[in-house]
């Protein structure tokens, strides 16, 4: 376990943000195999290195896969609460990056939790946001769902 062999390297160094985002994708593999006791240690780490995370684009990702993990482990609404959040304050300090990251862990614990067709306005957001920002998909003319800008 390769993520293991990491979060222990990065413990050993003052690389906070490394450590935690290594802790988060260990408890993530352990709630993907089912282990959900397992996946708790690592999990409750990553929260607590969390707080001690200055840059918010690795804040916030290592925060995502948190909230992955921990719909796997049973708390989809926490989770997708904790998304929503994420998603908010990704938006407003305009990390595209990120917010594209959240929108995706969102939509896999939406769809896990059946929950997928509850939330009407969530794809008419995500369009008018790519239409204030100049992006459009065209799928008539690629038939691939190409996506260009401008």
């Amino acid at each position: 376990m390769f993520a293991g062999q990491a979060a222990a390297t990065f413990r050993a160094t003052p690389s906070v943000h490394l450590e935690a985002a290594a802790q988060a994708r260990v408890a993530l593999a352990m709630a993907e195999r089912g282990r959900i006791p397992a996946s708790r240690q690592p999990a409750e780490r990553a929260t607590l290195l969390l707080k001690n995370v200055e840059c918010p684009q690795s804040r916030l990702s290592t925060a995502a896969v948190l909230a992955r993990a921990a719909a796997l482990t049973g708390t989809r609404v926490e989770a997708a609460r904790s998304l929503e959040a994420l998603l908010s304050e990704a938006s407003q300090m305009g990390l595209v990056s990120n917010e594209l990251e959240i929108r995706l862990a969102l939509g896999e614990v939406e769809m896990k939790s059946g929950e997928n067709g509850k939330r009407p306005g969530a794809a008419r957001h995500s369009t008018d946001r790519g239409r204030r920002e100049g992006i459009r998909i065209n799928r008539a003319e690629s038939g691939s769902g190409a996506v260009k800008t401008g």
